[in-house]
């Protein structure tokens, strides 16, 4: 297991590991800080050039690694078929001491609280807003992990 309170080595990025659809491609055009992409099917991605893309598989052992060398981890719904409920980088990026940065989905508040223990947005800009904020104060995300991590281990 990787330690949790592990923090002052981490990537100044997001993570993002997940397969692209149009809604997430839309979204990543309009961010700003770079993120770090993982997964299949993103090497076409031309309109996301800020950002650091990886696109290959990623096993279970690097998952855990990405999520505990970045300053957060990116999730995003699948829109093609997520309207609500919540997948496991919901709760997963906790266990490496990684704060969740996720876009707005109903379910959130019946498992988190939403800027205590799950960071959250609506749109493109709130993203850009939420990211500059924890590579200015990178103890945010680790106080934002930690309660994250609380719940979960707790429920």
């Amino acid at each position: 297991m990787t330690d949790p309170e592990r923090g002052a080595d981490r990537k100044p990025h997001l993570a993002f590991v997940a397969a692209p659809t149009e809604n997430r491609r839309a979204l990543l055009a309009q961010v700003t800080h770079p993120i770090a992409i993982f997964g299949p099917g993103w090497q076409d991605a031309g309109e996301l050039a800020q950002h650091q893309r990886q696109s290959r598989r990623i096993d279970p052992p690097e998952l855990s690694s990405i999520y505990a060398s970045h300053m957060g981890v990116l999730n995003l719904r699948h829109g093609t078929h997520v309207i609500n409920g919540l997948n496991q980088r919901h709760f997963a990026p906790y266990m490496h001491g990684a704060p969740v940065v996720s876009d707005a989905q109903p379910d959130i508040a019946r498992c988190f609280d939403p800027g205590t223990e799950m960071l959250v947005f609506a749109d493109a800009a709130e993203l850009n807003g939420i990211q500059a904020d924890l590579v200015r104060d990178p103890e945010r995300s680790r106080t934002v992990a930690a309660a994250g991590r609380r719940r979960v281990l707790a429920e």
